[in-house]
């Protein structure tokens, strides 16, 4: 007869084999930093919840974070993740976030060459990014025309050098990585939303994002009621709710 300490350590192995991971991830009510995050657990089918801060809640929540070190440097995004035996491991800074969600769910089993691909990427897409956003936070884009047209030359300069860069159909050929999520984000936030004829004479890009927006997990998150329909929150001067492409609409 099987013992009481025996069944309750069988109970408790069947219990946590049943268990699916869960997160929390603490971000802004935008696109931003977080979108690649979102767009992976999604992938993933990981349930998670968000906590979207705004410029209310974000002196306290961070005055908050950094004493229960939640908040490693006083920044978002952050991360709550527990596993499937409900161990919880807390990070921040996206492409940290990124990269230990892949290695956990298996998208980074790759080789030294592959991994350092994905790292050139990662390196790639921030360093967009943070044109855009000096585009997008810069008042002068509602009414100086070569603020735009400055960052749509950035992006006739990068998108060339992604599509090379790319295999297909993903970045590293047939196998999908969190590199592909963080190029698509760029693609869909930062690149195809103020040039949407980027990716005409780019083939290889045209096909990733293609490829990436029809993967089930994503597909279902973009068409939900929790995507963002604009990019940017209320301290920016583009793509956001009162600004759309530069240009104030009426609310």
């Amino acid at each position: 007869m099987m013992s009481l300490r025996l069944l309750l350590a069988a109970l408790c192995v069947a219990g946590c084999a049943s268990a699916k991971p869960r997160a929390r991830l603490h971000y802004f009510d935008i696109r931003g930093l977080g979108q690649p995050v979102r767009l992976l657990l999604s992938e993933l089918e990981i349930d998670f919840e968000e906590v979207r801060h705004t410029p209310e809640t974000w002196p306290k929540a961070k005055i908050e974070g950094i004493e229960s070190g939640l908040l490693t440097f006083g920044q978002l995004p952050a991360l709550e993740y527990w596993n499937a035996n409900g161990e919880l491991t807390t990070l921040v800074q996206s492409v940290a976030i990124m990269n230990y969600l892949g290695r956990v769910h298996g998208l980074t089993r790759a080789t030294d060459a592959e991994l350092a691909k994905i790292d050139v990427i990662a390196g790639g897409v921030g360093d967009v990014k943070k044109r855009y956003g000096a585009m997008a936070y810069n008042k002068n884009v509602l009414d100086d025309p070569s603020v735009l047209e400055g960052y749509k030359k950035d992006i006739a300069t990068w998108t060339p050098f992604f599509e090379k860069a790319v295999k297909g159909p993903f970045v590293l050929g047939e196998k999908f990585s969190v590199a592909d999520i963080l190029l698509f984000d760029l693609l869909d936030t930062c690149i195809l939303r103020p040039e949407p004829s980027a990716l005409n004479k780019q083939p290889k890009l045209a096909t990733l994002f293609k490829a990436v927006a029809m993967r089930p997990g994503i597909r279902k998150y973009l068409t939900s009621d929790r995507s963002h329909k604009w990019a940017n929150g209320a301290s920016a001067f583009f793509d956001t709710k009162q600004y759309r492409l530069g240009k104030e609409e009426e609310l």
